[in-house]
């Protein structure tokens, strides 16, 4: 619980009760707890066949003594519960009067009475309202934690993209640096989009592109593993098809071919642009002529 909730609550009680006196409100809370709790013992006890019984048990004169004392101690803790929040309100009397003392006698004798029905549940409601409580505070870190690590990656992907800025004159030094950043928050967060794309130009500019569609990979590994075949997906698959269509110009490797249209076809299937895009994009240039790339990038979006 807050501690300024219950400082509040603490001084409130204190403010109520500035005009009594502690021991009196103690005597009389326990008093009319234990006489509330003695009454609800009382109540359940039944005499048949000259023997008394406790609902349907027959109970024996050490035991009802022990159980009466039993139902003293929670009369007086349900009153003395009762009597502590009634303190913390407005509705508890400000002044000792004599009205004021049979109103605090009798409610001690109500509370004392209900304790055993009431004290369970009230036990229950405080503990759904702590695990309430807990769920709360932890989704709020959940969200602060996811707060703070768009802002992490989102820092790295500036940082990055202002290195590949066609009139930045960043050294090689400066974009493994950068790359290293990017692959570290990847390493533990393989499925964001932008880090990927950009580690992935990173490489490109670097000429390292079976590099970059490693790094492409595993973003699409991690998504098809958490069955989420989305927007993101699409972009990332376009862009390992491009890598592969340039590596593709250099080597003309047959299984690079393949393996790029079917990026493609993919990408395409999971967002209908990226087939436009292709089909206009200088990357894909080798492949313009290519009847199944004109396939691929005929299907309307």
């Amino acid at each position: 619980m807050d501690p300024g909730v219950v400082s509040t609550a603490t001084r409130g009680v204190a403010d109520n009760l500035s005009q009594w006196s502690l021991p009196l409100i103690l005597a009389f809370t326990a008093a009319g707890g234990a006489f509330g709790g003695v009454a609800e013992l009382l109540a359940r006890l039944r005499l048949k066949k000259g023997s008394f019984h406790l609902i349907d048990e027959e109970i024996s004169g050490g035991n009802f003594f022990l159980a009466l004392l039993i139902q003293c101690v929670l009369g007086i803790c349900g009153a003395a519960a009762i009597i502590f929040v009634f303190a913390s309100t407005t509705w508890f009397p400000h002044e000792d009067s004599t009205q004021s003392r049979l109103w605090l006698l009798t409610l001690s004798v109500v509370a004392g009475f209900g304790a055993r029905r009431f004290l369970p549940m009230v036990t229950q409601r405080l503990e759904r309202q702590v695990q309430e409580l807990q769920e709360k505070v932890e989704e709020e870190r959940k969200e602060l934690r996811d707060t703070e690590n768009r802002s992490i990656v989102r820092d790295a992907v500036a940082r990055a993209l202002v290195l590949l800025n066609r009139d930045s004159k960043a050294t090689p030094t400066e974009m493994n640096a950068s790359l290293m950043e990017l692959r570290e928050l990847l390493s533990t967060k393989p499925k964001e989009r932008m880090a990927t794309i950009v580690a992935g130009r990173i490489l490109r500019k670097l000429g390292e592109l079976n590099e970059a569609i490693s790094v492409h990979t595993a973003f699409i590994y991690a998504k098809n593993k958490a069955d989420e075949k989305d927007l993101d997906y699409a972009d990332v698959l376009y862009n390992r098809a491009c890598y592969r269509c340039l590596l593709w110009s250099a080597n003309q490797d047959g299984a690079l071919r393949q393996e790029g249209l079917k990026d493609l076809e993919e990408s395409v299937r999971y967002n209908p642009r990226n087939g436009q895009a292709a089909a206009e994009d200088e990357d894909f240039k080798p492949w313009w002529s290519d009847s199944e790339f004109k396939r691929i990038t005929s299907q309307l979006a």
